[in-house]
């Protein structure tokens, strides 16, 4: 970023998971869970495993420093964050 800024892991799902049988693709239960991770500065780099899930999703929150965190109203979206969501999705075979 070109200015200082916090950037949250809000919430994250973990999909289910792939597996390879005989039979063709299997899947288990989903999870899903509120995260307190955060980064702070001008690089904001994060791990996501996606790759053995056939879904997940992360939403992150990015704000200035002491202006929003997870909790913060949504109502307040545009003001004083701005909400990321990413879907990975795999097909698996």
């Amino acid at each position: 970023t070109t200015e200082p800024l916090i950037v949250f892991q809000c919430k994250f799902t973990l999909g289910n998971i792939c597996f390879h049988g005989t039979r063709g693709a299997k899947r288990t239960q989903s999870r899903q869970e509120v995260s307190q991770e955060m980064t702070q500065g001008y690089q904001h780099i994060w791990t996501l495993p996606v790759a053995p899930f056939f879904d997940s999703t992360y939403h992150f929150r990015v704000a200035a420093p002491d202006l929003a965190d997870c909790s913060t109203d949504p109502y307040f979206a545009g003001i004083f964050f701005t909400d990321y969501f990413f879907y990975f999705y795999r097909h698996c075979v």
